[in-house]
């Protein structure tokens, strides 16, 4: 049987999000809880998503097989804060340091599939309350490219970086992105959006 070329690491009690269903039943997505996990479970994986919930600890346990997935030119899309340098090359979380409310405002610095149609008012907040989206960044390794920065200060929230050594890495610095903003079928639309970069769709 032919598995799912996309994996989802889940971490927490019940399924993943419905948003994901579809790219499940489409054969395109397959999701594993994090303690059941193997390197032999990414052998044959082109993607990867690792969302905020991830248990960074045992992701260094498996780091060599993270590695071995970019360099055969797979993707790696993280959210979450970096806490571990489970993949070498992007920093360790900074958080923002006393930010106010412009330093919320999300500005997009280049165009990118993922956020194709998602107009940058429809992720900075929720319900008028911001912070939500991020709160600081993993700095970026070198060659990489911010796509989104916050404020005046220009934190690169979200980037792409395509490695020397092969393979891309999709950061997202905060909460999942099928989760943030104001806009449900936004939200929505982010799930596949992010299993079909993770094929190389995008």
């Amino acid at each position: 049987m032919t598995k799912a070329p996309v994996v989802l690491l889940h971490n927490g009690d019940g399924g993943v999000a419905s948003s994901f269903e579809p790219s499940v039943g489409a054969g395109d997505l397959r999701w594993l809880r994090q303690s059941d996990v193997t390197a032999d479970d990414l052998a044959d994986a082109k993607g990867l998503i690792l969302p905020l919930a991830v248990d960074q600890i045992a992701l260094m346990e498996i780091k060599p097989a993270l590695e071995a997935l970019l360099d055969r030119g797979g993707r790696i899309a993280i959210m979450c804060h970096m806490l571990r340098p489970f993949i070498d090359g992007p920093g360790i979380f900074v958080p923002m340091e006393k930010p106010k409310r412009p330093d919320f405002n999300l500005f997009r610095l280049r165009e990118h599939a993922i956020f194709a149609d998602v107009p940058t008012e429809a992720l900075e907040s929720n319900k008028g309350v911001v912070g939500f989206y991020g709160r600081g960044h993993n700095p970026m390794p070198e060659g990489a490219e911010a796509i989104q920065v916050f404020g005046e200060r220009q934190v690169p929230v979200d980037w792409i970086w395509e490695r020397p050594k092969g393979g891309v890495v999709f950061n997202h610095s905060g909460n999942d992105l099928w989760v943030v903003g104001n806009q449900p079928d936004a939200r929505k639309a982010m799930a596949p959006k992010l299993v079909a970069w993770c094929k190389g769709e995008m």
